[in-house]
């Protein structure tokens, strides 16, 4: 495997990226939709296996020159809408009001270019889609699945297509659409973390939290 943005990521640097930026250094921007990040909803194990799922770890654009980008593989018009939904405009980019984030979301820094560039980018453009979709389409993990995938007008033939392949990215679901604590290897998910069991999101960042009062 290599080691740079161009190459396939290693479970450890993958994971230690996607964690740090759901749990321990959450992005600024997103400060206000903290209640679509959990356990049970979006978490850095469901972008693990989203992005082991589209990429296998790897910050790319659709080859040779399809419109998907990133570790999650997110379309050329699902980026641009979720810009414009942050932005607060409308499809034509012209603003409806004061952007939903602060200061919004420039296009020139998040082009096709910047975002294969930038692994952090990458990272939080799925953060963003699911975000928007969560907000405005499903407040359940099955329906920003389904959507994520392109199968919004078909709920019911998603969950039969898309729990088999969590299962292969993560092993056997604790429930619908969530990979397992386990971090052994099955079905190809790369062996990543010591054993034990793994504590809640929220505990975390509290571990965290008190880490840095002391």
């Amino acid at each position: 495997m290599t080691d740079d943005y161009k190459g396939v990521y290693s479970f450890a640097r993958m994971w230690d990226l996607v964690d740090t930026m759901i749990n321990w250094d959450f992005p600024k921007e997103l400060t206000r939709y903290r209640a679509a990040f959990s356990d049970e909803m979006i978490s850095a194990e469901l972008l693990m296996a989203i992005f082991w799922e589209e990429t296998k770890f790897q910050n790319i654009g659709q080859e040779p020159a399809g419109p998907a980008i990133g570790f999650g593989q997110v379309e050329e018009a699902t980026r641009k809408r979720t810009l414009h939904y942050f932005n607060n405009e409308d499809d034509n980019g012209r603003s409806l009001g004061e952007p939903r984030i602060p200061g919004g979301l420039k296009e020139s820094e998040w082009t096709k270019k910047t975002i294969v560039e930038d692994e952090h980018k990458s990272v939080m453009l799925p953060m963003l889609l699911l975000t928007h979709l969560w907000e405005v389409k499903s407040k359940s993990l099955m329906g920003l699945l389904r959507i994520y995938a392109g199968y919004d007008e078909v709920p019911k033939a998603a969950p039969q297509f898309l729990e088999p392949r969590l299962k292969a990215a993560g092993g056997t679901s604790r429930r619908p659409g969530i990979i397992s604590d386990s971090r052994s290897s099955t079905a190809g998910w790369p062996v990543a973390m010591s054993s034990g069991a793994r504590p809640s999101a929220g505990s975390r960042r509290s571990s965290r939290s008190e880490a840095t009062k002391r």
